[in-house]
Formats: structure tokens, sequence, C-alpha cells
């Protein structure tokens, strides 16, 4: 696959997991959006241009003691996993990333829709995947894409989102707007749907991290916003 392959995503509806009397849904987009995760050999090329950001290099302000632990060094990884996701990569450095290409973490509100993460059809994957903490690594774009166009993301890694701090564990109160959530027990009572399990994981796995963490299973990718009538 090319490197930064894109696809375009139009306006669309969200339906926040919690809504409040009254809430109404929102629109994203349209957004260009990175067709799979960033993978190693994309990281790699930005390394090459931000040393700053080598595992060797980091400061650990921006990244924990796992930043890039898999890499044999600062600037090697193992051959056959050069289209594999790039992972143990920290927010800090995933948001730098998307800023250099021109593009940004999607938000929460932006990735439930462009993954489809909401979509019935896709419960008892994403379940499956999500009861698999140790589940491997493969290449990218190996499998169909969805309605959008986008690819792996479900089943591959989980991704860093810019807004993931918005949804934490708290009390029951929470804030009114779609990309505001607060994930905790009594909000459920609030959910458009209770029987969305593998929603109310990804909130609460959100409400699990820093912006200096990283994870064996955790990657990303960037969006971009378009303008309409604009390529």
């Amino acid at each position: 696959m090319a490197f930064g392959a894109e696809v375009k995503m139009r306006p669309s509806v969200y339906t926040p997991l919690f809504r409040d009397p009254g809430e109404k849904d929102s629109v994203v987009g349209p957004l260009w959006v990175d067709k799979t995760p960033v993978t190693n050999r994309e990281f790699l090329g930005f390394l090459k241009t931000h040393p700053q950001y080598l595992k060797s290099k980091i400061a650990s302000l921006f990244a924990d003691e796992g930043y890039l632990k898999h890499w044999k060094s600062d600037m090697v990884f193992v051959k056959s996993e050069a289209d594999f996701p790039v992972t143990r990569v920290s927010w800090f450095v995933a948001r730098k990333f998307c800023q250099a290409q021109g593009k940004r973490l999607p938000t929460v509100a932006e990735w439930e829709v462009l993954s489809d993460a909401q979509n019935p059809k896709y419960e008892t994957q994403i379940l499956e995947w999500y009861g698999k903490p140790d589940a491997g690594l493969r290449k990218v774009a190996q499998g169909p894409a969805n309605k959008y166009g986008v690819k792996d993301a479900h089943g591959l890694v989980w991704e860093w989102v810019d807004n993931f701090s918005e949804a934490i564990m708290s009390g029951d109160s929470r804030g009114g707007s779609s990309t505001e959530s607060m994930f905790c027990g009594g909000a459920s009572l609030k959910a458009k749907d209770p029987r969305l399990y593998a929603a109310f994981m990804r909130f609460a796995f959100r409400s699990s991290l820093t912006a200096k963490y990283t994870s064996a299973n955790l990657g990303f990718r960037c969006v971009k916003d378009l303008k309409e009538g604009t390529e």
C-alpha cells in the first residue's frame, strides 16, 4: 500500500453512546482518513526527520519505558514487520506524527464513525478481538474495507484518539457534548443502547490511558479536515 493512502469520508451522523434529554446527534466530517493504521515503515520515515523521538532520545515526559520496546534499535525493527501497524507509541508522539503529515488524530466521535464501530454487524467480531489481549499483529490492509473504505479498524490494534482523556472514570455527572462523554457505571443508564458492549469497553479502555502510555496493541491513524467542494 502506498505511503499515506487516504480515503474520503463524507459528512456523517454520529450518535453519542451517552445521551442527555434533548441532546441531538452531531455531524462529523468531511474528512480525509488514513486507510490503515500507521505502519512501522511509515513511522521510521518520521523518525528520520524527527530524531528527538528516537527511543534512545525521547524525553520521559513524552513516553513511558515501553516506547518502541519491540524495535531492535532506534532505526531498526524486524524486517518482516515493516508493514505491521506501529505500536508502543504514546499519544504525544502519535499526535506529533500526524502533525508532521499536516494531519491530526481523530476525535472520539470521528473514530466511532470512520470505523463504523457501532454497526451491529461488527459487534461479535469486535468483542471476540477485545477478548484476546495478547492477539498477535499482522500486516495492514489484509482484510476488506468498511463502507467508508477504511481498513483494519477492528481486530488489529486499538487506536489513539485526540480527546481520549475526555472519556474518564468519574462520578455519575458528565459533560453534555458528544465528545465529552464520561464513562461511569451510572452513565450506562443514559446509553443509546446498553447492549453496545464493545462501545462501553472502548470508553473504559480510554479512561485507563495517560498521554505517555504505550502498549503492544495500541496504534493510531491520522485524519485531515476536508472542506466541502475540495479534493
